[in-house]
């Protein structure tokens, strides 16, 4: 059982190096003219391919340019010429049968193929010629050569309008700064935009794949521009409820120590609940900021701003109430103590007109 399970795994490692050995490898691959190509241009594709012993499959060439021409040469036998069909359903397209290759011997083919560039169906790059392995109507493996097709019209319509967002943030980053808003981190972003687009228009006719790399660039620098204005408004938002909490800490400091207002006295329990609940969200604004969140820190620096400025106003309600000076008992309406003060001045006066009274009596 075990001799025979060695003839088995000896014939699969066999039949692998034989798969292995039969594929075809190229090398000399050149496409005149070099880098991005333009629609109408004439296309040279040369390459070599080296062709295996007991080689099995069919060679299927194809390509998207017009009007091709394919050439296929054995190199080392000049008038050797290869019976080429061309597939009636599939334009641009040649095939090489196996059977075509009488002999079994390895050697080398030169392949020249020239044809008109046109503008991709779809995205920016076009095959040029491919080479695909087949055996019958299963692929085997592809080897396809491509390049980019330069379209100006199509770039400098995107920069056109990369250009006026670039304008719009440009705009914002202005009005914002006369609203006393910290706008430099996107400023620097906004000109590092323009400098990119700026290069990129420069290039859109000759380096296809640069421009595109220099707008992408500029693209990003406008998004983290306009990420870096919002989050400068929010700070803005930030920083003013931090002023006003400021204002409201200190008022309570003056209830408790100024006027000796108990911190159970529910005139400023009502300060101190809207103070940390104003606290408790402006915490999570500058959370929800670090973490990127804009959207949600600008809700909850909104939050925060309403709750401090509640605050403020019961502070200064309360200051108003108590007056300037003298001294708030806890939890006491100040209509009482006048009304306390009221009874104890005329209870002097009752005492002063009583012993009068008894006085001049004993005189009597």
């Amino acid at each position: 059982m075990k001799g025979i399970m060695k003839w088995i795994l000896c014939l699969v490692l066999i039949a692998a190096l034989i798969q292995a050995s039969s594929a075809l490898t190229k090398s000399g691959e050149k496409v005149t003219p070099s880098g991005d190509l333009k629609v109408n241009d004439m296309v040279t594709v040369t390459l070599t391919i080296s062709i295996p012993r007991n080689y099995a499959y069919d060679l299927e060439f194809s390509s998207m340019l017009t009007n091709g021409q394919f050439t296929p040469t054995r190199i080392g036998e000049q008038n050797t010429s290869f019976t080429m069909q061309s597939i009636p359903t599939k334009t641009g397209t040649w095939l090489i049968s196996q059977w075509v290759l009488s002999d079994k011997n390895s050697y080398q083919i030169q392949i020249t193929f020239k044809g008109a560039v046109v503008a991709p169906s779809t995205g920016n790059s076009i095959v040029l010629l491919k080479i695909t392995e087949k055996e019958g109507e299963i692929v085997v493996s592809e080897y396809p050569i491509t390049r980019n097709v330069i379209n100006p019209a199509e770039i400098t319509s995107s920069i056109t309008a990369a250009k006026t967002d670039a304008a719009k943030l440009l705009q914002s980053i202005t009005t914002l700064s006369a609203q006393n808003v910290s706008t430099s981190v996107a400023r620097s972003k906004y000109d590092e935009a323009i400098n990119l687009l700026n290069q990129a228009d420069a290039a859109k006719t000759s380096n296809f794949t640069k421009a595109q790399s220099l707008l992408s660039s500029a693209k990003t620098a406008i998004t983290d521009g306009t990420k870096l204005l919002e989050k400068a408004v929010i700070q803005k938002d930030i920083d003013s409820v931090e002023t006003v909490m400021n204002q409201v800490d200190a008022q309570i400091t003056y209830f408790k120590v100024n006027r000796s207002i108990s911190t159970t006295d529910p005139r400023l329990l009502g300060i101190t609940s809207k103070y940390d609940a104003a606290s408790t969200s402006l915490s999570m604004a500058k959370t929800s900021l670090n973490g990127g969140n804009n959207a949600m820190a600008t809700t909850q620096a909104a939050d925060a701003k309403i709750k401090a400025q509640d605050a403020l106003n019961l502070s200064a309600n309360l200051r108003k109430e108590l007056g300037e000076g003298g001294l708030a008992l806890p939890g006491v309406n100040p209509t009482y103590i006048l009304i306390g003060v009221g009874i104890v001045v005329i209870g002097a006066i009752g005492v002063l007109v009583y012993r009068k009274f008894f006085r001049w009596d004993e005189l009597g």
